[in-house]
């Protein structure tokens, strides 16, 4: 009766879920437990109901009441005592129970002896029943958390828990997929200790491996536990990414997270560890991938919420607040706030206040503080009194270390930091000594494949610097130099930080006039400029970085010049210049020959080529930011790590591909002989270096050695002085150039002038005149190069590809000449066409791919918009369209097609250029700064980016007239990477382009279309349209154009800004 009794009751509480029921069913259970003889079979069962009953009343409890579970304790103890079966299944779990109890005991107080009493009777449990899976990953688990709290670590306890747990999952098939789904992330969380103990890369490997296993089986079968595992395994691979740097780890471990973190509800006890783990991640990511401020923003939220969802009586709010005040430390860095600072000192030094004493973190935390204290002395916001008191809190965490070996090189690492700081400011040469040593022993302790390896060797290599500065000691200056080469030539590790190695590289074998050391730095700085932006990263994200490193690629070549390694010059300005545009060529390379050789590989190279341009693409502004739902930034998240598992795909199959007889060398960059190979048969392509130490040019012809042509009068000075009046005269003449204007005009006389999206406001001062401009290019440039050549003035000139660098990107060397002198007058028109090519392999690359002879695609699109919006009327373009149309009647060319005013919209010219080989353009283009891929032309409904035009299946693109401004003007910091429309065109895969380098006047612009359509269909087959003779149509035309005009400054800047690229 009794026994109804407490069921009864226990009905009653599961419905109401009241204390007094629990407290009534306990009673009941007393009073059978009292009637039970002690030799019924009935009494321990009696008695584990008991237990599990007492246990369930110290779960209500809204405070902690030790004596529910010493009772809960004592009735299963009695049970087990009663127990009068040996090494039965029934034991097993009683004993199990029992230990249940003690592991949940141990949470709140953290005292140790429960833990141990826990663990022992867990393996008593294990040796009773090693098949049983739940009972072998409460061992594990208690293991686990005994070995991740322990002071010294044993890691015997790990084995243990490992070999219980595989041996049980081995022998046992549980019924219940979430207690294996459970069992599969105990595993894992078991071995990723044991890495972090004993630094296994097995363990690691192992680790994941469980953990992927086990989120398998919850998605299918157990989706209760999926949160929890997907937490688990976005540690893991978190770890992993701290191991080896491989960013697609970290990459997935965000995404993980942040899906677990849907699931579940923000009062679940999961829920800080959760959001913890993701600001950490975020915080990892943010030197990763090129320091973007929202990766801080997104881990200070996320480590916020963190610390407000923990209490400060939970075991957990150190570390918390650690990691919280660790972000604050890189906002300063940031920012140079005092109240970052302030706040990150504060949020370590409650995280120390909170941690016990013989915690093994303690010393961690005390080294986080003394990183503040040192990095507030570095910036001057702290004093000499704080940089020796962040000295004692790392000698004090090093002696009292819980010798972890991850920790213990942290810590020395950043002691090592702050002598050398000690030692800028008193110039003690006992300080830099001790730093060096400390270093010294970070790099023993650093295992080859850490990805931390690059960055110490670098640190150890600037410490060194600083002790030969001091000293003049040759030995510190030999180690110094040999650390920077170690960092920078080691495969693994963030790119950023080999090639700052690389750099200093560079600038220690300079000074020490090592020629040899000299170019093998270059070599690798060069080669790692393409790392640095690479291929998992959207080309937002590579223009951004390439901003800060895209003149290395110059000093390289200079350097190679002074050295009289014509050839290197040539293949760091191809490798290093234009890289974003070559990782799309090579996307792109046709695979006739690895088709024949092997069809799948081939198919799996262009599926990916394909998938990479595409996610390439992206626009990451559209979902991401701080005050996006954390579902955007998940979905966001997803896409980023598709991203970056395509491009460690694609690593894989160029090593499959590379691997084949035949195929070495398949898109390596290429050398200078191969390059030599497919120039035009005729021409000259004249490529110009300009860097700070020195200017030089090579002019490179067919079947003929390279000419290097020192520029012994050009400075990289000089040319920025030119560069920068040519756009003051632009601006003074209200002629829109670039990104950077200020002062719009929207009166209605300046909208009339140009093609120019914004026109601008005249500044009075005085600058160079065009002409001063265009002498100075003639004197500077142009002239040695032409005398050096031998080249004559000719009625029919022959054709130079000027390949230009830095500031001569921006200036119009074609025009260069002495206009204003009726003795001296002379230009480069007299002496030849002239063309332009981002780098010799866009322009190779076109002469190895011959022109196409499709009449499908024949013909000429012509689209045409003359009122768009708020911007200036554009009334001249009908009237170029008219004049164009005429041309092409009057030389029988049937294949056209016209688009004006509302059939001018982005779909119709898309599928037009996919539709006809020539495209003529007459519109409004922008070019946008921040983002070059979305410069593009305003059509009726929008524009038309680049990115668009590019993703395009434009197989047989022969010619692009782009009757619009600036259409050759890129962004004056990415002066190295070509980022205009022009250069666009060419790489979505038309040969030639006829552009212009600043805004044009609109009455100017159809005669210049008429006359070079007529020049060019008056050259080639009647009938037929091809862009083959583009380059002389549109020399002839400008010649005609300034015919009519007069030798004003307007007129020279009416005609100047016309170009052609390509072939």
């Amino acid at each position: 009766m009794r026994s109804h009794l407490m069921m009864a009751i226990l009905t009653l509480f599961f419905s109401t879920a009241e204390v007094s029921d629990i407290d009534a069913a306990i009673e009941a259970q007393m009073g059978l437990v009292d009637l039970t003889p002690s030799d019924s079979p009935e009494l321990p069962g009696c008695l584990h109901n008991l237990s599990m009953l007492w246990s369930t009343r110290f779960r209500l409890s809204p405070t902690f009441e030790p004596r529910e579970y010493q009772k809960a304790i004592l009735s299963l103890r009695r049970a087990i005592d009663f127990t009068a079966e040996d090494r039965t299944l029934g034991l097993a779990k009683r004993k199990n129970h029992l230990a249940a109890l003690y592991f949940q005991l141990y949470a709140p107080t953290k005292a140790r002896e429960f833990l141990d009493k826990g663990i022992a009777l867990f393996k008593e449990a294990v040796d009773i029943a090693p098949d049983h899976i739940r009972i072998a990953g409460n061992l594990a688990t208690a293991l686990t958390q005994r070995a991740q709290t322990s002071r010294n670590l044993d890691s015997s306890d790990l084995e243990i828990a490992i070999s219980a747990l595989g041996r049980a999952l081995d022998l046992g098939i549980s019924p219940d997929p979430s207690l294996l789904s459970t069992a599969l992330s105990t595993l894992g969380n078991a071995h990723i200790t044991r890495f972090d103990t004993l630094g296994q890369l097995q363990d690691l490997e192992g680790g994941i491996a469980a953990l992927r296993r086990a989120v398998a089986v919850a998605q299918e079968h157990a989706p209760d536990e999926l949160a929890s595992t997907l937490t688990n395994l976005g540690t893991a691979l978190m770890t992993s990414f701290q191991y080896q740097g491989e960013l697609s780890h970290l990459e997935e471990a965000i995404s993980v997270t942040q899906t677990s973190i849907l699931l579940t509800p923000d009062d679940s006890s999961m829920a800080a560890t959760q959001y913890n783990n993701l600001g950490v991640m975020f915080h990892m990511h943010y030197p990763r991938v090129d320091k973007p401020f929202s990766d801080l923003e997104e881990a200070i939220e996320a480590g916020r919420k963190a610390v407000d969802l923990t209490s400060d009586s939970d075991p957990d709010k150190p570390a918390r607040l650690h990691n919280l005040g660790t972000c604050y430390h890189d906002l300063f860095q940031r920012r140079r706030s005092s109240a970052d600072l302030d706040e990150c000192i504060a949020l370590i030094k409650k995280a120390v206040k909170l941690t016990p004493k013989d915690h093994p973190m303690l010393a961690y935390r005390q080294v986080a503080l003394a990183n503040a204290l040192h990095i507030g002395f570095a910036f001057e916001y702290r004093t000499i009194d704080d940089l020796d008191e962040a000295i004692r809190l790392g000698n004090h965490a090093i002696a009292s270390s819980s010798r972890r070996p991850g920790y213990d090189m942290s810590s020395t690492y950043s002691l090592a930091t702050y002598y050398q700081s000690r030692f800028e400011h008193t110039k003690n040469e006992d300080d830099i000594k001790e730093s060096i040593t400390l270093l010294r022993r970070v790099i023993e302790l650093t295992s080859d494949t850490d990805a931390k390896r690059p960055n110490r060797l670098r640190e150890l290599g600037t410490t060194l610097i600083a002790a030969y500065d001091a000293t003049k000691d040759a030995s510190y200056l030999e180690e110094a130099i040999s650390a920077y080469k170690s960092s920078a030539t080691l495969t693994f590790g963030p790119p950023a930080i080999r090639l700052q190695a690389a750099r200093l590289w560079v600038q220690h074998a300079t000074n020490q006039g090592d020629a040899d050391s000299i170019i093998a730095a270059y070599d690798v700085t060069v080669q790692l400029l393409s790392e640095t932006v690479g291929l998992e990263q959207t080309l937002e994200k590579r223009h951004q970085t390439l901003k800060q490193v895209s003149k290395t690629t110059l000093q390289a070549a200079s350097a190679a010049f002074g050295l009289n390694r014509i050839d290197k010059a040539l293949e760091w300005l191809e490798q290093g210049r234009c890289l974003v545009w070559n990782q799309l060529n090579n996307l792109r390379t046709p695979l006739t020959e690895l088709q024949e050789q092997d069809a799948d590989l081939a198919e799996r190279v262009l599926h990916v080529s394909k998938s990479l341009e595409k996610a390439g693409m992206r626009d990451e502004s559209v979902l991401g930011g701080v005050q996006a739902s954390l579902k955007q930034k998940a979905v966001l998240q997803e896409d980023t790590l598709e991203h970056v598992q395509l491009a460690r795909e694609w690593d894989g199959l160029l090593r499959i591909v590379r691997s084949i007889a035949g195929f070495e060398d398949f898109l390596r960059p290429v050398r200078a002989s191969n390059l030599l190979e497919n120039l035009p048969t005729s021409g000259i392509v004249i490529v110009i270096n300009v860097s700070g130490d020195r200017c030089d040019a090579v002019a490179l012809a067919h079947g003929q050695d390279p000419l290097h042509i020192p520029l012994e009068e050009l400075s990289q000075y000089k040319a920025s002085i030119i560069a920068n009046h040519l756009e003051a005269l632009l601006l003074e003449n209200g002629i829109m150039r670039s990104g950077a204007i200020n002062d719009i005009d929207t009166s209605k006389g300046a909208e009339e002038t140009t093609r120019a999206v914004r026109p601008v406001k005249k500044p009075a001062e005085r600058h160079m005149s065009i002409f001063d401009v265009l002498e100075e290019l003639w004197r500077l440039v142009v002239k040695p190069i032409i005398d050096a050549l031998d080249l004559k003035p000719s009625q029919f000139p022959g054709r130079i590809w000027w390949c230009p660098t830095g500031p001569l990107t921006a200036l119009p060397i074609h025009a260069a000449g002495i206009y204003t002198s009726p003795t001296e007058c002379c230009t480069l028109s007299d002496y030849a066409i002239s063309s332009y090519t981002p780098t010799i392999s866009s322009l190779t690359s076109i002469v190895k791919h011959k022109r196409t002879d499709n009449t499908s695609s024949a013909g000429l699109a012509m689209v045409a918009l003359s009122d768009y919006a708020s911007l200036p009327p554009l009334p001249g373009t009908m009237l170029e369209i008219t004049a164009i149309q005429n041309q092409l009647s009057s030389h029988g060319v049937s294949q056209s097609a016209t688009f004006k005013g509302e059939n001018a919209t982005r779909e119709v010219t898309i599928q037009n250029m996919e539709q006809h080989r020539c495209i003529h353009l007459a519109c409004h283009a922008d070019q946008d700064a921040l983002n070059p891929m979305m410069s593009g032309f305003e059509l009726h409904d929008g524009r038309l980016e680049l990115s668009t035009i590019i993703q395009s299946n434009l197989k047989h693109a022969d010619l692009a007239f782009l009757s619009a401004c600036q259409t050759s003007t890129g962004d004056a910091a990415l002066s190295e990477e070509a980022v205009h429309l022009a250069a666009g065109m060419i790489a979505a895969g038309y040969r030639g382009v006829v552009a212009t380098m600043w805004s044009i006047p609109d009455q100017y612009a159809p005669a210049i279309a008429e006359y070079f359509y007529e020049e060019l269909l008056g050259s080639g087959e009647r009938g037929r349209l091809d862009g083959s003779n583009a380059a002389s149509a549109l020399h002839k035309a400008v010649q005609r154009l300034r015919e009519q005009l007069d030798n004003s400054p307007a007129s020279f800047l009416a005609w100047v800004p016309y170009v052609h690229f390509g072939l």
